[in-house]
């Protein structure tokens, strides 16, 4: 029966294409490194998660000129605070919560702390400037939330990674909330299963990435078209609104004339009489 590494370096020699950039991300990923392709120009940038284990991987591969080791938790959506659950192993530590009956009768043991402090994933990535024009390759292997990183980022990671690999952790292990790849723009290409792990490979479907960016492009420009005619709806709706109150003013104005015509013709009235009233006064004197 091949090993785990014998397997997984199968399923990249399967690539048919030489891989330039690999991104790996979660817990314990730094043992991956031997079983990539080997390629001269390949380059590695790891983020791995739990501290102890960067601490081993930084010196380990602090020679190599290709790979990059940081540790940090990077955070999967957009909500900048999440619940880390520590674990003595830090191998099983994880940003989705152990289920009890699983380790419970084992020397397991979980602590929780709040991680507020990380990186959002898609920040991350964009960081690093990956060219679009390689073959890039995204392996995730957090312990649950390896498809909350995927399906909460898709947008960002069909324009950098032609293949993702997912090493999904045992059943029963941890609360997942995300369990399966939710785009229809990958298509798993590989998968096995080893000490009831289960790795899979998906690929690009490159056609559907065409399509994808040209609705992209689509939705932007039609975004940007709604927000022009907001504006000049919304322009409009000032030029009636002062034109509302130039007429209120052409209203009141009209008022005010037709007062003035009005207690015009009162005092005009008010004179006829009293000149009347002079006259009729000034004959009977006479």
């Amino acid at each position: 029966m091949k090993s785990y590494k014998n397997k997984l370096s199968f399923m990249f020699d399967a690539i048919p294409m030489a891989i330039e950039h690999v991104v790996l991300i979660g817990v314990s990923v730094t043992k991956i490194i031997k079983v990539l392709p080997q390629n001269d120009d390949l380059k590695v940038n790891v983020v791995e998660s739990d501290r102890a284990l960067y601490e081993l991987s930084r010196k380990k591969y602090d020679d190599y000129d290709n790979v990059n080791v940081i540790s940090e938790w990077l955070l999967p959506g957009s909500d900048n605070k999440y619940s880390l659950y520590s674990c003595n192993n830090p191998r099983y530590s994880s940003l989705c919560e152990p289920r009890a009956d699983f380790f419970e009768n084992t020397n397991l043991s979980y602590s929780t702390e709040l991680v507020n402090d990380g990186t959002a994933f898609d920040t991350y990535l964009k960081s690093l400037s990956l060219s679009s024009s390689t073959i890039n390759l995204l392996l995730i292997n957090s312990n649950g939330s390896e498809y909350s990183y995927i399906n909460n980022n898709i947008d960002t990671l069909v324009h950098l990674f032609d293949y993702i690999c997912v090493i999904e952790p045992r059943d029963g292990m941890y609360d997942i909330t995300s369990k399966k790849l939710e785009s229809e723009l990958y298509i798993p290409i590989c998968s096995f299963e080893y000490d009831k792990e289960t790795v899979v490979l998906y690929h690009l479907d490159r056609r559907k990435a065409v399509l994808f960016k040209e609705l992209e492009n689509t939705k932007a420009k039609t975004a940007k078209l709604e927000k022009e005619i907001a504006e000049k709806s919304n322009k409009i709706i000032e030029i009636k609104d002062e034109l509302d109150a130039l007429n209120e003013k052409d209203v009141l104005r009209q008022k005010t004339i037709d007062d003035l015509k009005s207690e015009q013709k009162l005092y005009l009235e008010r004179e006829l009489k009293l000149q009347r009233k002079y006259f009729l006064l000034k004959k009977q004197n006479n």
